[in-house]
């Protein structure tokens, strides 16, 4: 059982777009999750957001995108699902009594990495999170998770450049943590590759330009039978609904209602074939 314990995560988000550059502090927001154990115990995650406005016009790194900077809505209720998934809470609890393999996890987009490092802090190193985003915002994600070294067991959090469908990005991830990419081909040493049990990612699926690369890079990291994903979202558009269904056709996917703080949002869970 985990007991009840209190962390604080430091999750700095940057905002483009007006006259002059200046920094505003905000207070720390509270977020009461619950622990890993059999009873109804919370744990409290302080987090604390700071906006940097760079001048109008600027960009920073030589683009204007800024979506890697800021906390997206869905990453707190996520993370509160995951943490209350009973396989998941099992698989964390056999983990610290030697029974199973540490459990490995990657974040696809993950920003500020707010998700992926409340899984790191909440799991008391049982889990190894791998946050990634493209390359214009892993330096600032680096920066939060420096911030937070304190919440983390050594190494169990880092961080990696990952542009959706980029072959490179792929198989450097593929190489630096042994995942297996084909657990049914043959291997010298099949024995010592491994994968990742869960793929998580917050509001991903906005955008449909970025929806066949997303399911390209899905398919590389998910292995049937071992690799659970999951995508919270908020319905905005019908861009959401149209990637459920393209997702269907590699995946067996559940559709479900996910708490939500402001409103509605909702939880696809895709299990590979």
């Amino acid at each position: 059982m985990v007991s009840m314990i209190s962390r604080a995560l430091i999750v700095s988000g940057r905002k483009h777009g007006v006259a002059q550059t200046r920094c505003l502090s905000v207070s720390a927001t509270s977020i009461s999750i619950p622990t890993l154990g059999d009873d109804d115990s919370m744990m409290e995650l302080q987090v604390k957001q700071r906006f940097t406005l760079p001048p109008a016009g600027s960009h920073m790194n030589g683009r204007s995108d800024v979506t890697g900077l800021s906390v997206w809505s869905t990453a707190k209720p996520l993370l509160r699902r995951l943490l209350r998934n009973t396989e998941f809470s099992n698989k964390i609890k056999r983990t610290k009594q030697n029974e199973n393999p540490v459990v490995r996890i990657l974040e696809l987009g993950a920003g500020c990495g707010l998700l992926g490092m409340g899984l790191a802090a909440a799991t008391g190193g049982a889990a190894n999170v791998v946050l990634t985003d493209h390359e214009d915002s892993i330096g600032w994600l680096q920066k939060n998770v420096d911030l937070n070294h304190s919440s983390f067991y050594q190494d169990s959090v880092t961080v990696e450049p990952l542009s959706w469908g980029d072959p490179t990005h792929m198989t450097a991830i593929e190489t630096a943590y042994n995942h297996n990419a084909n657990m049914n081909s043959s291997h010298e040493d099949e024995s010592s590759l491994q994968h990742f049990d869960y793929i998580v990612g917050s509001d991903l699926l906005y955008d449909p330009t970025f929806h066949a690369p997303l399911l390209e890079t899905l398919q590389r990291f998910a292995i049937p039978n071992k690799t659970e994903i999951y995508l919270g979202y908020p319905p905005r558009s019908k861009s959401e609904e149209q990637f459920v269904c393209d997702a269907a056709n590699y995946f067996d996917v559940e559709i479900e209602l996910l708490d939500h703080d402001d409103g509605k949002a909702m939880l696809a869970i895709c299990r590979p074939r």
